[in-house]
């Protein structure tokens, strides 16, 4: 069952990121007419040198992006009494280390006791309650969108959700200072189930004297909320530095948009982008869309350079064909990394 709520952390973290000079840099390039982002931006401008901020946006520039920021929030307990309650991903504390995942540990200790001092000084929580009827309206306009059961048993069906470990639960966040049209998929592991998150920005701009708050776009909201679900199902299976060759040598295919800045991913997250867009086209075949199906390979390839997707998509026929052998994706997976060998020896 999907859960919807706003999450104070995330509220919190994405605040942060907002004021920091990276983050800010970051927000520009997105969905620009957010009224309710530049309330906050001035109502928070005498904290802009909080050292929260500036270790902040100092791991923004070491790849500790807002997806980090974002899983870091729904990882934790609330602010300002914040602590991890389980693991981040590895590459989490690489980046937040510099290399050292040690050294990213205590980083992230020092920054979750550093925004505990910022919600204090910032008197977070009064601000927060005082836009409840902003975020109940938020809640509403997704309420109104939400996908149905059915469409969420076919995504879970597809990935194999519960093969690999139990279910906690799917989770939208909706989150107003995010960057506008993103989405984020962090997944959290604890207690022996899994939590799978969408994590969404506003869908468009939105004037002052509007009523909307920017998310009343189903369409979005379920294309969105299938593609962050599959990062859940996806990426722990791929994650340095499990398969590095097979990743290393189809990621190298795209030498060349790397090199014109037309994909910045990591080995690694391009493969995730790949598997993830290949199960969406399939989930599409699935469903009885050919016609969507079709519209979703071509924009992959077009806007997105996709090149060798398309192989992808029809490696998954294996996986549809031999559920019994393959109760999931990612059991799934080691044949798929057979499967990239095969496109980069053809090239």
């Amino acid at each position: 069952m999907l859960q919807i709520r706003i999450d104070r952390n995330v509220e919190v973290v994405t605040c942060l990121l907002n004021l920091t000079e990276r983050g800010s840099l970051d927000w520009n390039t997105g969905i620009s007419s957010q009224p309710y982002r530049r309330e906050v931006m001035q109502h928070f401008s005498h904290l802009k040198k909080h050292p929260a901020v500036l270790l902040t946006n100092q791991l923004h520039a070491q790849g500790f992006w807002w997806d980090a920021m974002i899983e870091l929030a729904v990882t934790c307990t609330v602010f300002p009494e914040a602590a991890l309650t389980a693991d981040l991903r590895n590459s989490r504390y690489v980046n937040a280390g510099e290399g050292d995942p040690a050294k990213g540990k205590k980083t992230l200790d020092e920054l979750l006791d550093l925004i505990d001092d910022f919600y204090i000084q910032a008197e977070f929580d009064d601000f927060y309650r005082a836009h409840q009827p902003l975020y109940d309206g938020i809640i509403r306009e997704v309420e109104a969108g939400l996908p149905d059961a059915a469409w969420l048993q076919l995504v879970t069906d597809y990935y194999g959700a519960g093969s690999d470990e139990d279910i906690q639960g799917f989770y939208l966040i909706p989150s107003p200072l995010s960057i506008g049209g993103n989405g984020f998929g962090p997944e959290v592991h604890r207690d022996g189930e899994l939590e799978v998150y969408n994590v969404f920005a506003p869908f468009r701009s939105v004037d002052a004297e509007e009523a909307s708050c920017g998310f009343d776009r189903p369409e979005q909201l379920a294309k969105l909320a299938m593609h962050e679900f599959g990062h859940s199902f996806v990426n722990h299976a791929l994650e340095p530095p499990r398969h590095k060759g097979p990743i290393t040598r189809f990621a190298a295919l795209y030498a060349a948009e790397r090199a014109t800045g037309q994909m910045g991913y990591e080995d690694w997250i391009c493969v995730a982008e790949h598997i993830i867009r290949a199960c969406e086209i399939r989930i599409a075949l699935v469903a009885g869309q050919p016609e969507s199906a079709a519209r979703l390979l071509q924009h992959n390839i077009e806007q997105h350079a996709f090149h060798y997707l398309p192989a992808i998509v029809e490696a998954l026929d294996d996986y549809e064909q031999n559920r019994s052998r393959y109760p999931s994706l990612s059991a799934f997976v080691p044949t798929l990394m057979q499967t990239l060998d095969a496109i980069a020896a053809d090239q």
